[in-house]
């Protein structure tokens, strides 16, 4: 469904190496609770570090701009967040952000992970999606240009479940490419809108 932390990173002496295994990665991205809130609000909308800064105040969080720019650059480093824009803004160049889809785990990085991990991960990723989706009720946006949206429950053996997470894993692979080329196509900011797809594969409870 992902990568598995495989690929690599460079010094400021522009020197390779390898990534650390995504378990690895992960411990590092989450070993400090800012760079988890930065790596979701980047996982709800690309921004950059002051951009960040801002929503961040919005919620009542006053953190200095230094600060989250040092921790933006960690989850660049261990790849959880990659550059997906730049802007000109009054001479400077702004460097816009989203998180990295190199963050989902799948294979044996999963089964590595402890048992409190996975649940904590899985419980998260519901949560965001099920507020994500609450959100876009409550402020009207989800009723508009005819939404996609589709449950279904299966009776599969192993090679269907196989098939299943294989063609989510594809479309998840079609889904991301859509970005870049609205950003190409579409360079204001102000002329694109968010959207929010939401991919879920999980064998489920036997019926009551």
């Amino acid at each position: 469904m992902a990568e598995s932390g495989k690929g690599s990173d460079h010094d400021g002496d522009g020197v390779s190496h390898r990534l650390p295994r995504l378990p690895e990665r992960l411990a590092k991205v989450f070993s400090h609770p800012l760079r988890a809130q930065l790596l979701a609000l980047l996982n709800e909308r690309p921004g950059s570090p002051h951009d960040l800064m801002e929503r961040m105040a919005e919620r009542g969080e006053t953190r200095s701009l230094n600060l989250i720019a040092y921790h933006v650059r960690v989850l660049q480093r261990y790849d959880a967040i990659q550059l997906v824009d730049t802007e000109a803004v009054r001479g400077a160049t702004k460097h816009i952000y989203a998180a990295n889809r190199k963050m989902l785990i799948d294979g044996d990085d999963w089964i590595r992970l402890p048992a409190e991990a996975q649940i904590g991960i899985c419980a998260n990723a519901i949560g965001e999606a099920v507020e994500r989706a609450q959100a876009a009720l409550e402020q009207g946006t989800m009723q508009k240009d005819d939404p996609v949206i589709v449950n279904l429950r299966l009776d599969l053996d192993d090679d269907g479940w196989e098939q299943i997470r294989e063609r989510v894993a594809a479309a998840w692979d079609e889904v991301e490419k859509a970005q870049p080329g609205a950003i190409e196509r579409t360079p204001d900011p102000a002329r694109r809108f968010p959207v929010t797809v939401s991919l879920l594969a999980y064998k489920s409870p036997p019926a009551a």
